[in-house]
């Protein structure tokens, strides 16, 4: 019933720490094919349509490549993206579609149930969370750029080429140092999840029980009520 209204025990970090670790990925193992589709777009733009007559038809023509262009430049990142998040979210709850979560709720216009989501303990979770995230992210930043400091200190004196491609390499290993550092906080927050989901469904059980002896009267009270009924008749 909770995974039909879409309440399931998952992690949305899992999902987005999967997407920056496998794009970073994709732009190590096809750098070299990003770098020549960029290079041949922009030496397109600046050699060739800078003297292009400006009429309607030519000005969509070139729209439409460039369009084209930069979906053959994207379609490597977007297609492992949505792999990956469809991999990620399978992986946890397995296949589940419904609709019911896009469902207006009118009860959460309720000022006083906003302010006690906003003041209650999972509002506290995702704080510290949020907050525990910044400093892993801040930490790994300053710790990777303070052992390059004297490179980068000194990329003063190198040629603008080499430059970029050591801006390029060094990216990209914080992009991996910092999507495996989520992905482990996000291990964790799986298993928050996971703690929240069943407690909840310890919960509705007992609030179904709760409801059912309310509906019917609770047995005990039910049997004396019915010795009280007999001796009365006798």
């Amino acid at each position: 019933m909770q995974g039909k209204k879409g309440q399931v025990a998952k992690s949305a970090e899992i999902a987005s720490s999967f997407i920056l670790v496998a794009t970073v990925s994709v732009l190590m193992a096809l750098g070299p094919f990003f770098r020549e589709r960029v290079l041949a777009l922009f030496g397109d733009i600046f050699r060739r349509q800078m003297t292009m007559e400006v009429t309607d038809a030519n000005v969509m023509g070139l729209f439409a490549n460039y369009v084209l262009q930069l979906l053959l430049i994207l379609a490597p990142i977007l297609i492992v993206t949505i792999i990956v998040a469809l991999g990620a979210n399978y992986v946890q709850v397995g296949w589940l579609f419904t609709t019911q979560p896009l469902q207006p709720k009118f009860s959460k216009l309720n000022p006083l149930s906003g302010l006690k989501n906003l003041f209650g303990l999972r509002s506290i979770v995702e704080f510290l969370k949020s907050s525990l995230k910044l400093i892993a992210v801040g930490i790994i930043v300053y710790l990777t750029i303070w052992a390059e400091h004297d490179k980068i200190m000194s990329l003063a004196y190198v040629p603008v080429e080499d430059i970029f491609s050591y801006v390029a390499s060094l990216t990209v290993r914080l992009g991996l140092l910092v999507g495996v550092t989520l992905f482990i906080l996000a291990i964790a927050d799986y298993f928050y999840q996971k703690y929240e989901y069943e407690k909840s469904l310890k919960m509705s059980k007992q609030d179904i029980k709760d409801e059912h002896k309310n509906s019917e009267g609770d047995p005990p009270h039910q049997r004396q009520d019915q010795r009280k009924s007999s001796a009365a008749w006798r």
